[in-house]
């Protein structure tokens, strides 16, 4: 379709969803002020993405808890919003909401819209108020044992079909990604109603240090507003919390969707995993903040406050 590759035919289908718009820059418009999001948001078409996006001014807020417990909670939530939307940090160190997609039609473009402003109806609060992530007991609900052999055979047929390098195990596929000297990989699944998700857990351990978790969600949340259709994740468990990247989709996606989430998968291992390692470290980890617009005596007041 060239539909998506086409600006004057996106712009026409946003303005009659949304009224007239704004013209910032070539491909990039601003939309109609909306009374319920109290934020600006702008639309952008790039290689055949669609991008809706706006930033919430966060920083001069009150912190009612530690930043690096904030910033994780915003990975958490990623786990758990729509396939095509994610919270990123922008260059200002704001949470940046973004949703995102390649249109075929009016009808993709329209059904983006409304997900981006109904995620940002449901998450606004949590994000501006900085209030605990609400969990989402449907999320990673994996399918039963007994029926994986028959759920993994499509999955085995789009990896063959998108031409990636795969191999099949019990309860999942794992696809090797392209990293510049790590041997990373990413794991396909089905999960329940037949959503699927392919995710990549980074190979580093945190330290615990509450500089270097802060300089680690950080990082990860700038990589994930700068790498399209790929979110950082944060999953908290009973022994061990997890860091991730990953993609998922509401069916079993396309061979050319699928081989997209690995190449921002890949782009994303590389961007930032030998940094992660280093940012284990307090000096570095301090001195990473610093560069990024926060302190280690700024972290140690908002520590203070809660």
């Amino acid at each position: 379709s060239f539909f998506k590759y086409d600006s004057q035919l996106i712009a026409t289908t946003l303005v009659g969803i949304t009224g007239p718009l704004e013209t910032v820059a070539k491909n990039r418009w601003s939309l109609p002020d909306d009374p319920a999001s109290r934020h600006s948001v702008e639309a952008w078409l790039n290689e055949g993405w669609l991008t809706f996006e706006t930033e919430w001014c966060v920083r001069k807020e009150p912190a009612l808890r530690p930043e690096s417990e904030y910033l994780r909670s915003l990975l958490e939530m990623n786990a758990h919003l729509a396939p095509s939307c994610k919270i990123g940090l922008g260059r200002s160190g704001n949470p940046v909401f973004t949703a995102e997609t390649r249109p075929n039609d009016a009808e993709d473009v329209e059904m983006l819209f409304y997900v981006f402003k109904d995620e940002i109806k449901r998450n606004r609060e949590v994000v501006l108020k900085r209030t605990e992530c609400a969990s989402d007991s449907t999320s990673q609900r994996l399918i039963d044992p007994e029926d994986m052999s028959a759920v993994l055979t499509p999955l085995v047929q789009r990896c063959d079909e998108s031409g990636w390098p795969y191999e099949r195990r019990e309860r999942s596929v794992v696809l090797e990604l392209e990293a510049r000297k790590d041997f990373f990989q990413a794991e396909l699944v089905t999960e329940v109603e037949g959503a699927t998700r392919i995710e990549f857990t980074l190979p580093f351990e945190p330290s615990g240090s509450g500089v270097c978790d802060l300089a680690t969600a950080a990082l990860l949340l700038r990589t994930c507003h700068i790498v399209r259709g790929v979110r950082a994740t944060w999953k908290p468990g009973e022994t061990s919390s997890l860091y991730c990247f990953e993609a998922t989709w509401d069916e079993l996606p396309a061979p050319s969707e699928l081989k997209r989430a690995l190449v921002g998968l890949s782009l994303a291992a590389r961007l930032c995993c030998d940094e992660l390692r280093a940012l284990q470290q307090d000096s570095i980890a301090n001195r990473f903040l610093k560069l990024q617009g926060w302190s280690l005596k700024q972290h140690s007041e908002i520590v203070s406050t809660t």
